[in-house]
């Protein structure tokens, strides 16, 4: 990988996560990695590798660093301050060594923001965790490893998320749900509430590399959450309130085409 640096204006990291997924879903692209930290002022320093993410390769940052993994076949991994990630196995539609089966990740700690690819379409995404795997498909979610050892997993949107902990699994189907274990309790789902989605947005916003106030990082994270409602990601959860547990009675049929997801 070829190391460049350069100065980014602040950019939140959800809105460019969904940007990568959206947009480079319909075809393959190089694999990169950007790695923000704080810089001059208010433009964060990016530090770009070209080239796709292999086998064993391990993504770590800083309490100070976020970091954007770009995959081949167009799906995006957004690592928040204070996380670590190892890329256990690749698909072979992603390019990197290592390939031929489904693309696994283990998150060790910290959280994670992940919008699959096209090989999403046909190929589920594995996360592991110490509390149990988490599977995507067709889908979006941020994932969380806390420090006193909870694993949390939120729908953001997409076909499927399904988490499996000590022998029983649980799915999700309606944005805006989520799926918490302590490794002992039940999985049950429950409604985000904004303001957990806001923090989790602003916690994955290079906004606060950028000398913004958490008060302005807030404004940005709910600013992100208004247009991911505007493109109608979360149509699907606001047309089933009647429908507890974050399942429908029909799933919804996300397909990412030539033409991007419908």
């Amino acid at each position: 990988m070829c190391p460049l640096k350069t100065t980014l204006k602040p950019l939140s990291a959800i809105m460019l996560g969904l940007l990568l997924g959206a947009s480079f879903a319909e075809a393959k692209v190089e694999g990169s990695s950007m790695l923000f930290s704080p810089g001059k002022g208010i433009t964060p320093l990016v530090k770009s590798e070209r080239g796709n993410p292999q086998a064993g390769q391990r993504f770590v940052t800083s309490a100070t660093e976020i970091r954007e993994v770009l995959f081949a076949d167009g799906t995006s991994l957004t690592l928040g301050p204070n996380s670590e990630v190892l890329v256990e196995s690749v698909n072979a539609e992603e390019g990197g060594a290592g390939g031929g089966g489904q693309l696994t990740l283990r998150l060790n700690k910290g959280l994670i923001r992940i919008a699959g690819g096209m090989s999403n379409n046909t190929s589920p995404i594995l996360i592991k965790t110490a509390n149990g795997d988490i599977t995507l498909d067709a889908a979006s979610a941020v994932i969380q490893v806390s420090d006193d050892g909870r694993t949390r997993a939120s729908l953001l949107f997409g076909r499927e998320l399904r988490f499996t902990s000590r022998g029983r699994t649980q799915s999700l189907q309606r944005p805006g749900f989520e799926l918490v274990s302590t490794g002992t309790n039940a999985l049950d789902a429950a409604r985000q509430s904004e303001d957990a989605a806001a923090k989790d947005a602003a916690s994955l916003s290079t906004a606060q590399l950028a000398g913004q106030t958490p008060i302005e990082q807030e404004g940005v994270a709910r600013a992100a959450i208004g247009e991911i409602t505007e493109t109608g990601l979360t149509l699907v959860s606001l047309a089933t309130e009647d429908q507890p547990g974050g399942r429908l009675a029909t799933p919804p049929n996300f397909v990412f085409s030539d033409f991007g997801a419908v």
